[in-house]
């Protein structure tokens, strides 16, 4: 789970679930509040958030734990009303 809003702002939470023992864990917090509303993406071990709020993007590095920032995207909507997210990372030959 990462983000989402509440009475106070944007929180910039992360948890997950181990689905097998049901047992949740806190992972790093985002450089800020994010309202993501499903605008995460997962590859290559890498959860890639973007907007929310603004254009900022940020990755976090699953197996070291922490989030580094992405070049922000070149739109001027902050995604905040869209409902997905589309990462695209090409192929080098």
């Amino acid at each position: 789970m990462f983000g989402g809003g509440f009475s106070s702002g944007f929180s910039p939470f992360v948890e997950q679930i181990d689905v097998v023992t049901q047992q949740w864990e806190s992972l790093p917090i985002m450089s800020e509040g994010r309202d993501l509303r499903n605008k995460v993406c997962y590859i290559e071990g890498q959860a890639y958030a973007m907007g929310g709020l603004n254009s900022k993007a940020e990755k976090l590095i699953y197996h070291d734990k922490k989030w580094n920032e992405v070049p922000c995207y070149p739109l001027s909507d902050n995604l905040d009303s869209w409902a997905s997210c589309l990462l695209f990372t090409p192929k080098l030959f």
